[in-house]
């Protein structure tokens, strides 16, 4: 088993999870390293009474820092064994980050920024299919588990009149063979797939555009998106989302074919989350750091709306890119009753 524990300058434990090791390298250089850890999973049972133990341990002596701990479980007592205690992060503790949680992060918080977490025991349940699959792309690049849009295709077929296929046949001169082409610069098309990244820049006129990366089940396509697109697209421009892209083609010489949106909107009925900040009884300190977080977390990589509450209104302040770490921030500038997720079609 492995145990990974951040105590901070004050000797209090703010952060500890337990994963039972899957798989070890079995090559000569590298036996003892972990290649599989599955969080929070324990055939054995008793991970509260160790946890609760190993965090004692800590506090008790004034240990300050990352802890990793090595654990085995003897059948023969039914007692966890501690084998070692690693003061560092440890080779395979990247998964901390795949569960949400940065422990750099945490140093960093403490050590630098003189800010405290509330303590957290990584619970992480098993991630959705669609969170699995955005994992997947993350990580590895590509899709292992099947593709996000693979259940929508026949709905796609019906909605589109192109795809990434198509666009790719114009680049390689096979539309042009048909005494027809299908397809000519400036066609109005329909296109549909799950976003992959977005680029915002501004014009010489101090106009925004935005590169958007748009993957359907052949491939990527980039789309242009200008301001007045941009901005009626709102909350479905948003990394992981599916949309419909409505707009034009552009085909040149010597470059991918590319579409120039006129609209973008989410695609069929879906559900997604938002972020709801409830600031009814929030004072201007709490607002400020509101406001900054909020400038801190927006970026390229935005995958949930925001919205802030005052009694039963709602106002929206852009996107910001959601982790259950990022979540706690919030939390400890409102209070965990007035930070609130909700799942809307």
């Amino acid at each position: 088993f492995d145990s990974i524990f951040y105590v901070n300058s004050k000797g209090k434990v703010e952060l500890s999870t337990l994963a039972q090791i899957g798989l070890q390298e079995h090559g000569p250089t590298a036996i003892g390293n972990c290649t599989v850890l599955i969080n929070n999973f324990n055939t054995f049972g008793n991970t509260e009474e160790i946890i609760e133990k190993l965090k004692a341990f800590l506090e008790k002596y004034k240990y300050t820092g990352f802890a990793e701990f090595d654990l085995k479980y003897d059948i023969r007592d039914n007692k966890f064994k501690v084998l070692e205690i690693n003061p560092r992060q440890a080779r395979s503790s990247y998964y901390l980050d795949a569960c949400g949680f940065n422990l750099v992060e945490y140093l960093i918080d403490d050590v630098i920024r003189g800010k405290n977490h509330r303590y957290t025991f990584i619970d992480k349940e098993e991630f959705s299919e669609r969170e699995l699959l955005a994992t997947e792309k993350e990580m590895l690049g590509i899709y292992l588990s099947g593709h996000p849009l693979e259940k929508l295709r026949e709905h796609l077929e019906k909605e589109t009149n192109i795809n990434t296929m198509q666009m790719r046949q114009i680049d390689n001169g096979n539309d042009e063979i048909q005494e027809r082409p299908q397809f000519i610069d400036g066609q109005y098309v329909k296109y549909a797939g799950i976003i992959s990244s977005i680029k915002k820049k501004y014009t010489k006129n101090n106009k925004l555009m935005a590169f958007v990366t748009i993957e359907d089940l052949y491939g990527q396509a980039e789309i242009i998106v200008f301001e007045n697109a941009y901005m009626q697209a709102g909350d479905s421009l948003v990394e992981n989302n599916i949309v419909t892209v409505e707009g034009r083609l552009s085909i040149r010489e010597d470059e991918e074919t590319k579409i120039v949106a006129n609209k973008i909107y989410s695609f069929g009925i879906k559900v997604r989350k938002t972020l709801v900040l409830d600031i009814t009884n929030a004072g201007e300190e709490e607002k400020a750091k509101l406001r900054g977080a909020i400038k801190f977390f927006a970026g390229d990589k935005n995958n949930t709306p925001v919205y802030v509450k005052v009694e039963e209104e709602l106002k929206s302040c852009g996107a910001i890119y959601l982790t259950d770490q990022i979540k706690t921030v919030f939390e400890d500038i409102l209070g965990n009753d007035k930070v609130e997720i909700r799942e809307e079609s």
